[in-house]
């Protein structure tokens, strides 16, 4: 028996089978006869014409294919072609659970979605209309919390406080109401940095999604994205051609001057992590990276690099510092007892809201937009009103703005 068909793994999910087909199409003439994917899957079979097709394609394309949807890892479909296939299906939905939502193919056309829309979806709303859902959502969250209270609590003293009392939420109220705050940025972006699992290559941006060898897939990072500033972006793109470009330049650190295999545990490039002052716009940078402590060659001649990057970028960077870390998990683990500050006079920078100065580090707790933050700060304390006979509780204070800011008047601070 003849199997004209092989599988796609490690595509992005919500793609159409269509696109999938046209895009396979474009690279050459393989006659696929057609694509089996269902919108939420991360894997497609495609079907060629002929068991010649088939073997024309795999012979240009052994292992994996790259696409503009990510790198696709091809794995066989062989003669036990319905078992097999049953077997593929339910270990990449075990992976990758669908949604309960989710409709039977065909019944719903699911569009394809760009980074600005997964990431920031209401970006396009004036500022009034994305204000109104969240003030939706947090009624109904507020109405939640209510049921659940008021269920586990008999105790009238307790119910007898008015927004349990009343049906609506009272202590729900309109923080902000604005549509002409343009430009406004996170000061604070955290980056992946991977190989999207081409060996050699250099990626930094936001997680999209990881195989089974461990791969991470990162998405293009685009200009424009409203949570990112300019500033950030251009310093992201310098960075990540000042790693690739240092890895070609220097052979004898080559093998080391890759991004972090979390497979084989080997690998140094992991994460990239960007905080910007609102007040002064100077940078902080910190860059997590596996760097063996007893390897004091390359991590002298490697921090070195990175001070002349740091010296030489166009705008100011006040502070750079490099976290060690080894473990398995892609998130940024803010340990400082495993940081290096390698450049600047101090690791730290310096932000201002309403008036006062705060010194920030780049991991630290800080409201990560910083102009919003004065506007949302000013409308609680103008509800507070703090006075001699207050006791204020500052609870998970981070850099201790709240308290700073709407405590001022208070008789003690906790």
């Amino acid at each position: 028996m003849c199997i004209m068909e092989i599988c796609l793994t490690g595509l992005k999910k919500f793609l159409k089978q269509k696109k999938v087909e046209e895009e396979l199409s474009s690279l050459g003439d393989y006659q696929i006869a057609g694509v089996k994917k269902k919108p939420k899957d991360s894997f497609a079979f495609v079907r060629f014409a002929n068991e010649e097709a088939k073997e024309k394609f795999l012979a240009q394309f052994p292992e994996k294919v790259e696409l503009s949807m990510g790198i696709a890892r091809i794995r066989a479909v062989h003669k036990e072609k319905t078992e097999n296939t049953k077997k593929i299906e339910k270990r990449e939905r075990k992976r990758h659970p669908k949604d309960k939502t989710d409709k039977p193919e065909g019944e719903e056309k699911v569009p394809e979605v760009s980074l600005v829309e997964k990431i920031c979806p209401f970006y396009h709303l004036p500022r009034e209309e994305q204000i109104r859902i969240k003030e939706v959502t947090c009624h109904r969250i507020f109405q939640d919390i209510k049921k659940f209270i008021v269920s586990k609590n008999k105790n009238p003293e307790f119910i007898r406080q008015s927004w349990l009392k009343e049906k609506e939420t009272s202590c729900l109220r309109p923080i902000l109401s604005l549509s002409n705050v343009d430009g406004i940025y996170r000061n604070k972006c955290e980056f992946t940095i991977s190989d999207n699992g081409v060996a050699g290559e250099v990626h930094i941006g936001f997680v999209m999604s990881v195989d089974r060898d461990k791969n991470l897939f990162l998405t293009k990072m685009e200009s424009g994205l409203p949570i990112v500033s300019p500033s950030c972006s251009g310093l992201v793109f310098a960075f990540e051609k000042f790693l690739l470009d240092l890895a070609k330049e220097n052979p004898d650190f080559a093998a080391k001057l890759v991004p972090f295999n979390y497979a084989e545990k080997k690998g140094c490039f992991r994460n990239l992590v960007v905080r910007q002052s609102e007040e002064t716009r100077e940078i902080a940078l910190k860059l997590v990276a596996n760097i063996e402590e007893e390897d004091s060659e390359f991590k002298e001649f490697f921090f070195g690099k990175l001070r002349e990057f740091c010296a030489g970028y166009p705008e100011k960077i006040a502070s750079m510092s490099v976290e060690q870390f080894a473990g398995g998990s892609n998130a940024v683990p803010n340990d400082p007892s495993k940081e290096s500050h390698i450049f600047g006079e101090y690791n730290f920078i310096v932000d201002k809201v309403l008036g006062l100065h705060f010194i920030v580090s780049v991991s630290g707790f800080f409201q990560v937009h910083t102009r919003l933050a004065e506007l949302l700060y000013d409308q609680i304390r103008s509800l507070l009103k703090v006075d001699e006979n207050t006791i204020f509780l500052d609870i998970c204070a981070g850099t201790g703005t709240i308290r700073i800011i709407c405590g001022q008047n208070a008789s003690q601070i906790y």
